[in-house]
């Protein structure tokens, strides 16, 4: 488990072993997807886009 905390400006700092999962480094940009059981999970943005979307990523990709 990896835990992060949000700072008083709403930041976090992903935490290098999910960095490192999702392959993202300074400057990528990560895409939160809500499911439908409510469960939020992160994607690298740049995998998304080559296809890996669903229609939660849709909605994220429209609400960012």
């Amino acid at each position: 488990m990896n835990l992060a905390k949000i700072s008083c400006n709403g930041q976090i700092t992903v935490p290098l072993e999910v960095r490192r999962a999702l392959q993202v480094k300074t400057g990528d940009k990560i895409v939160f997807l809500y499911k439908s059981n409510g469960e939020i999970t992160i994607k690298n943005l740049s995998a998304v886009a080559i296809g890996e979307t669903t229609p939660f990523a849709v909605k994220a990709l429209a609400q960012a």
